[in-house]
């Protein structure tokens, strides 16, 4: 059975979507941003670094703990390594981030 041109087409766009676009890399946002009062502050993450509070439940739950009453933490950069180990269900040390907090006055 000989195959014609646009079917064949179709099923290389699917082998593309259902094979190669699923290996490729996820690529968090280079820079996050942040509202305080009326502001909006864009806050960069450090080179190598992701922010990891708004992709891991458990790592917010971490750095708030952290944080004293009254205070608010927006934002935690980790290493790009230790939210690949977070992805993949397992957990780094966390002896390297950033942090990012504001006494809640400023925020409300």
């Amino acid at each position: 059975m000989k195959l014609s041109k646009p079917t064949l087409l179709i099923a290389a766009v699917i082998f593309r979507v259902a094979v190669v676009a699923p290996a490729q890399s996820h690529e968090a946002p280079k820079s996050s941003s942040v509202k305080l009062g009326d502001k909006v502050i864009l806050i960069p993450a450090p080179e190598g670094f992701e922010e990891a509070i708004s992709q891991f439940e458990s790592v917010k739950r971490f750095f708030v703990k952290m944080e004293s009453q009254g205070i608010d933490t927006l934002l935690a950069h980790l290493p790009t390594s230790d939210c690949e180990l977070l992805t993949s269900r397992s957990r780094p040390a966390l002896n390297l981030y950033t942090k990012v907090s504001v006494s809640n006055a400023i925020t409300n």
